[in-house]
């Protein structure tokens, strides 16, 4: 191999600042290339390089796959992508794996009262684990008798209210538990008030007025 470093004065081809020692079937200059351009393997080329633009990267800001403000590129597998235009205004994004991208714009489903009270005409009624943060309207004209379970979880919350005058929904505990430190059942103070029941342990509730 030539150590071009012990060259004699005019012995090199190289002439210019940036050329390049390159090889074909013998030694050769390769020419610098334009301001930015990279050195690129090509074998079509008679030294087996030449200097090229480097290849375009993905600008997202320009992608075809857009077409309108709000579009959203959705995936569909692997390195392959869908556009996902824009809903009406309002919706919002879900998940939906029946659809091509597993996403689509929706309206946000209205609320469903039956997740914030129990209404209870009865005369009696025993809380259920699905109370938790709910508030129970009693609408009963008589006295009401409510059970509150031993097996309903630490922090269990809800509230009792009372709605007729005569209709007093007393909560009294159905094993050893205790409500505010004691055995005896409970009631909110007068129709309309709002009686705050919380389970803060195992066997302890309290009950706030």
């Amino acid at each position: 191999m030539t150590n071009y470093s012990t060259y004699v004065p005019g012995a090199s081809p190289l002439t210019t600042k940036g050329d390049l020692l390159a090889f074909s079937t013998l030694d050769d200059r390769l020419p610098i290339g334009t301001n930015d351009f990279v050195l690129t393997a090509a074998s079509s080329e008679d030294m087996g390089v030449k200097w090229a633009a480097p290849a375009a990267a993905g600008d997202v800001a320009s992608d075809v796959i857009f077409d309108a403000k709000g579009d959203l590129a959705g995936g569909t597998g692997a390195d392959t992508a869908v556009k996902l235009p824009v809903g009406s205004n309002d919706q919002v994004l879900t998940a939906d794996s029946g659809e091509t991208t597993g996403m689509k714009w929706a309206d946000i489903p209205a609320p469903d009262p039956s997740n914030v009270f129990t209404s209870v005409s009865g005369t009696s009624y025993t809380i259920l684990a699905s109370d938790n943060g709910k508030e129970i309207i009693f609408i009963n004209a008589a006295a009401i008798a409510v059970t509150v379970p031993d097996t309903l979880a630490i922090g269990f919350q809800c509230i009792i209210t009372q709605t007729t005058p005569l209709g007093i929904p007393t909560c009294t505990r159905s094993g050893s538990e205790t409500i505010n430190g004691a055995s005896a059942g409970v009631a909110p103070d007068d129709r309309w008030k709002g009686l705050h029941l919380t389970k803060y342990l195992s066997a302890a509730w309290i009950a706030k007025f």
